[in-house]
C-alpha cells in the first residue's frame, strides 16, 4: 500500500510528534510505501507564489493519506491539497469535511447538538468593537443565555489556547481585547461546567471503539483547563460503556475517523467539551506506556482505505 502522511507544522520545524509516531511504525511494514510532507513544502495552483518543494499536481497519488496536526496557519491551502488527492482516487482518513468541521468549534458544535451528544450551550458572538456600550450589552445578553461564568473561546485553536474563562464584566472586556476575533478567526462563548473546573476525561477514539480513556487534572487548583500540554497530569481513567458511546458518537457526528473526545463532569453525567481531529499522543502514552497508540491509529487508517477500495 502506498501511504502519504501531510503534516501541518509550521515550516522550519520538525514533524510533529503524532507524524513521527506514523513514521515511526510505517517503517517496519515492508508492505508499506511511505512518503511524507509538510503543508508548507506542496505547492497548489491557489498558492502558487509560495515556497515549496513539490508542485501538487506532480505528486504520487497514494493509496491512503494521512493529515496531521493541521490547523488554522494552513487553512488555506491543505483543504485545496486534500480535495486533490481526494478527487484523484486516494482514501483520506479523516476526510477534508470532517477536518473542516472539526478544526472550527462553531460548526463542531452545531453537529454535536444536531446530532443530540451532549454538549454546553454556546453562542457565537459579534466581532468585539471595543465600544464599552456594545461589551456592557454582550455581556449582559450573554449572562441571560448561558449564565456566569463562562468561558469564551477562539473558533480556531488547539491544545487549550485561546480559551479564557470570564467571570466579570472587566474580564470580558480583558479577554474580548485579548482574544480579538474577527471573520477569519470568530468568537463563541459556553457555558462554564463548574463541576469540571480544573478537569476533564480525554477518550482515544478509533473506529468505532474507545481504544483508551484518561482523566486529565489541572495542576493549579486555579486553572479551569486540564490539558496535558498546558501542565496538566493524567491517569487512566474507565468509562462506562454508556460514556463510551458518547464518545464513539461525538466522533461520527463530526465525520471523523478517530479522534481525541475531551468530556466534562457535569451534574448530569459526563458531556462533550471538543472533539479533536488530531489527538496529541504525548499524554495518552504517559497514561498508557504499554501502548502503541500510534501504531493503533495508523493500522485503523489503512484498514479504513482497503474496506474503502478493497484489499490493497
Amino acid at each position: 500500500m502506498e501511504l502519504t502522511i501531510i503534516d501541518g507544522n509550521p515550516p522550519n520545524s520538525g514533524w510533529s510528534y503524532g507524524v513521527t509516531r506514523f513514521l515511526q511504525e510505517a517503517a517496519k511494514d515492508s508492505e508499506l510505501s511511505t512518503e511524507a510532507y509538510k503543508i508548507s513544502d506542496i505547492r497548489t495552483e491557489e498558492h502558487n507564489k509560495k515556497d515549496g518543494v513539490v508542485d501538487l499536481t506532480k505528486l504520487n497519488v497514494p493509496d491512503l493519506v494521512i493529515p496531521y496536526d493541521i490547523s488554522l496557519e494552513t487553512h488555506g491551502q491543505w483543504p485545496d491539497i486534500l480535495e486533490w488527492m481526494e478527487n484523484n482516487g486516494a482514501v483520506v482518513v479523516s476526510s477534508k469535511e470532517s477536518l473542516l468541521r472539526s478544526l472550527n468549534k462553531i460548526t463542531m458544535g452545531d453537529a454535536l447538538i444536531r446530532n443530540n451528544v451532549p454538549h454546553p450551550r454556546f453562542l457565537n458572538i459579534d466581532t468585539p468593537s471595543g465600544n464599552p456600550t456594545d461589551i456592557r450589552h454582550d455581556y449582559k445578553n450573554i449572562v441571560q443565555e448561558i449564565g456566569a461564568p463562562f468561558v469564551v473561546k477562539t473558533a480556531y485553536g488547539a491544545r487549550g489556547d485561546g480559551v479564557r474563562k470570564v467571570d466579570n464584566i472587566n474580564e470580558f472586556s480583558t479577554v474580548l481585547s485579548t482574544l480579538g476575533g474577527d471573520e477569519n478567526n470568530p468568537l463563541l462563548v459556553q457555558k462554564f461546567i463548574p463541576t469540571s473546573m480544573g478537569k476533564d476525561v480525554r477518550a482515544m477514539v478509533i473506529g468505532d471503539n474507545v481504544a483508551f480513556s484518561m482523566l486529565r487534572k489541572a495542576k493549579d487548583p486555579d486553572e479551569f483547563r486540564s490539558n496535558f500540554s498546558l501542565g496538566g497530569t493524567v491517569t487512566p481513567y474507565t468509562l462506562s460503556q454508556e460514556e463510551k458511546n458518547i464518545a464513539v458518537n461525538a466522533t461520527k457526528a463530526i465525520g471523523l475517523d478517530y479522534s481525541g473526545v475531551d468530556l466534562l463532569f457535569s451534574k448530569q453525567g459526563l458531556i462533550v467539551c471538543e472533539v479533536n481531529e488530531s489527538p496529541g499522543f504525548k499524554g495518552m502514552e504517559q497514561a498508557y506506556p504499554e501502548m502503541n497508540i500510534g501504531k493503533k491509529i495508523l493500522y485503523h487508517c489503512i484498514q479504513v482505505a482497503q474496506m474503502k477500495d478493497g484489499p490493497v
